[in-house]
């Protein structure tokens, strides 16, 4: 297969990956904001989507990270350390939440070295299943996926910032703690 011929495959395949993100995020928005009722505390990480290219760094995941905790902070919720959150954790009766950010940035050299990345932001809180024995494990309750080609990596914090500002949005919709 030409070169021409492969980035036409990809091509096609973003389009209709698009579509169905743009599905997705649609009944993301439609969905209740009721299981953020009452989340006082959550704990950030930004991790590496396996595979992706070592460009990644080049994001500024510290920044990211930093830049996370600080508008959830200033939205209200308690940012927690690693220490902390697996501590309050453990006594399941704490309504705590763990943000993870999931980027990726992949190279298709066949279409002239394009960078693509790829980004998921998923809150995962605790949720009990109510049978005998009941279990307690995490289960996202909000999420938002999110890719393009970019040829500016370090931009895309802002993008991430608008996709936490969504959270931090239907956060403060849902109302105060209680």
């Amino acid at each position: 297969m030409t070169k021409k011929h492969l980035f036409l495959v990809a091509l096609v395949l973003l389009l209709m990956t698009s579509g169905f993100l743009a599905q997705s995020q649609v009944l993301a928005q439609n969905a209740t904001s009721e299981p953020l009722v009452g989340l006082k505390a959550v704990r950030v990480e930004v991790k590496i989507i396996e595979g992706s290219d070592q460009r990644v760094q080049e994001i500024g995941l510290a920044q990211l990270l930093a830049q996370t905790e600080e508008q959830l902070s200033s939205a209200g919720l308690k940012v927690l350390g690693q220490d902390e959150y697996l501590r309050l954790r453990r006594s399941s009766n704490y309504p705590l939440a763990l943000l993870e950010i999931l980027i990726g940035v992949f190279t298709i050299e066949e279409a002239g070295d394009v960078v693509v990345y790829a980004g998921h932001v998923r809150l995962n809180q605790t949720v009990c299943l109510a049978r005998k024995p009941s279990l307690n494990l995490l289960a996202p309750t909000w999420e938002f996926r999110t890719f393009g080609p970019t040829n500016d990596l370090p931009s895309l914090r802002e993008r991430f910032k608008d996709i936490v500002s969504k959270l931090v949005q239907d956060y403060k919709s849902a109302g105060p703690a209680r």
